[in-house]
């Protein structure tokens, strides 16, 4: 497949990550953000990292060879290793984590809300929580190993738990210092104008445009957002000539097809 055409949707059908998402009873669906292709980016950027480290010591470079295909597998956790260990084709199971319970999606009168209790301790304290601790005793439910085996009966009660009480951002935040994993699912608006993300200055405005910020802080020598999204190749001179690369260098670069700059050269 080396050379073919691909995207990022193709990509998921083919590595198996569409037909791992979607309802019990519904067909496979793509994950609405480019994950293969981000994932291949950011492992292209370790890569890189790595094999500058290794001609640190050796003076030596070489090739870094990644693709599509390989940063989708490499996201295929715990799927793959469920399939090793058992054999059997994984079944969609929605908002529902495969090793675990609860780990799932509930509603509740103020809204969905997901809940992660992933420890014996913190299912107990859920179970507090929503005024049915006798519900972490029951034998069906002691550990998380017959919490799986019980998944449908366990989401029964906890739906009806959940559906009966009123939970808001604060009774989220309630449930994490109580040492319960939750949080209300909120919607892209909501979520980029929290006052935490913009504390974390990863919303930023840029030439009157509103831009993602960068999620990477360095104590030293923290990176700005310096201009708007702009074309592929409108800054290869400058960055290229701001890794000391010299004219001559950069026109060879070029010349060679190994980068290209916007506008194309007319030369």
């Amino acid at each position: 497949m080396a050379g073919l055409p691909g995207y990022d949707a193709v990509i998921q059908a083919y590595s198996g990550i569409m037909h791992l998402n979607g309802e019990p009873d519904g067909g496979p669906i793509r994950i609405p953000m480019p994950v293969t292709d981000l994932t291949t980016g950011l492992l292209a950027f370790s890569g890189i990292l790595l094999a500058l480290r290794e001609r640190a010591r050796s003076g030596r470079g070489q090739l870094v060879d990644l693709s599509l295909l390989d940063g989708a597998l490499s996201l295929l956790h715990p799927a793959a290793a469920n399939h090793f260990r058992t054999g059997e084709r994984p079944r969609r199971l929605g908002s529902a984590h495969p090793n675990i319970a609860p780990c799932d999606t509930f509603a509740s009168p103020m809204g969905e809300i997901y809940v992660a209790a992933g420890t014996d301790r913190q299912f107990a304290v859920l179970c507090d929580y929503l005024g049915a601790p006798e519900v972490a005793d029951d034998e069906r439910f002691r550990t998380n190993a017959a919490r799986l085996a019980h998944r449908a009966e366990l989401t029964a009660i906890l739906a009806d738990l959940v559906a009966r009480m009123e939970f808001d951002a604060d009774a989220a935040r309630t449930m994490i210092v109580k040492g319960i994993p939750a949080s209300l699912v909120r919607p892209l608006d909501e979520v980029l104008d929290d006052p935490q993300v913009h504390r974390r200055r990863m919303v930023e405005t840029v030439d009157g445009r509103r831009v993602l910020g960068i999620p990477v802080k360095l104590g030293r020598t923290p990176g700005t957002i310096r201009t708007a999204p702009r074309p592929p190749g409108a800054d290869t001179r400058d960055v290229l000539a701001g890794l000391g690369l010299s004219p001559e260098q950069i026109e060879k670069l070029l010349a060679d097809g190994v980068v290209t700059q916007h506008p194309p050269s007319r030369a």
